[in-house]
């Protein structure tokens, strides 16, 4: 008998990327929103010196990877290493996460 796997992303658990994230990148963020209550976080980090900015791709590659095995709305949620339209136009890395809120 053919056995079927559905494959199902696990739901988003903030503990589990934050630390994940800190360690990969080796501190906190520069700037952290949290409101899990509603499904949203928002963490930008500004590179501290040459060879952090130079790994901020690579970075945000890695967290992408990561977000795909989570249930996330990809809708409301980026990961990239991209322009800082709220400061100075800098390079950031910035990873904003909506996911559906369990009751």
């Amino acid at each position: 008998m053919a056995r079927t796997t559905i494959q199902t992303r696990t739901p988003f658990h903030y503990g589990l990327f934050y630390h994940a994230m800190i360690g990969l990148i080796g501190r906190e963020p520069d700037i952290s929103v949290r409101h899990g209550l509603d499904g949203f976080y928002d963490f930008m980090y500004r590179p501290r010196n040459a060879e952090e900015e130079n790994r901020f791709p690579e970075f945000a590659h890695t967290l992408r990877k990561w977000l795909d095995l989570f249930d996330i709305r990809f809708s409301g949620s980026f990961c990239g290493y991209t322009k800082d339209r709220s400061v100075d136009g800098t390079q950031v890395l910035r990873v904003m996460i909506t996911h559906p809120v369990v009751d």
